[in-house]
């Protein structure tokens, strides 16, 4: 992938989704259900390999999708090169994941997202900014207010769950009932 990379080469990937992905470990495959789906054959002009949380994506123009989609390197199953003309792309690595943390990066314009939190929980959050965009927004005896332009993505939403009760978030109000919703399967989880 690296060489594919440097060279500006496409490449043909056999690659699994998690929906089809069934890891070969005794003991997950005893809680997975075994799938009968295979994997997809995609083309393949990578632009970038990044790792995030452990694990490692590459990142590139698909030609199943004609966009740029992401792939972990764990679920492509087989490489190999591909005679088809590279596609070249201004692609900016550090401008595609401005918007968000983690892999998933939507290309729209994403959300002005306000959280309140402790007094405690802010000094963390001042010394280890979430994102790039955080802003402080209003402070009071007890509590901060922070805002965020970022995508509500899987990534951001499990940053905030980590922070438990120290934290809620005030707006959008579609942001605001996903969590609602979120946390109220989590709850049924225990019923």
């Amino acid at each position: 992938i690296i060489r594919a990379i440097k060279e500006k080469k496409a490449m043909r990937i056999e690659h699994l989704s998690f929906r089809t992905f069934n890891p070969q470990s005794p003991a997950v495959n005893s809680i997975i259900k075994e799938s009968t789906s295979k994997a997809t054959s995609r083309i393949l002009h990578p632009y970038l390999l990044k790792e995030y949380n452990n694990r490692w994506y590459v990142i590139g123009w698909d030609e199943n999708e004609n966009d740029i989609r992401t792939f972990g390197l764990d679920r492509i199953k087989a490489i190999e090169p591909s005679n088809i003309p590279y596609r070249k792309s201004d692609f900016n690595p550090k401008e595609y994941f401005k918007n968000t943390i983690g892999i998933i990066a939507p290309q729209s314009k994403p959300p002005k997202i306000k959280i309140e939190c402790t007094k405690q929980q802010a000094q963390y959050l001042l010394t280890q900014p979430i994102h790039s965009s955080q802003t402080v927004q209003k402070e009071t005896k007890d509590k901060v207010v922070f805002t965020f332009e970022v995508h509500p993505t899987y990534e951001f939403v499990s940053v905030l769950l980590g922070l438990r009760e120290k934290v809620k978030v005030l707006s959008p109000a579609w942001v605001r009932q996903g969590m609602k919703e979120l946390l109220g399967q989590m709850i049924n989880l225990y019923d």
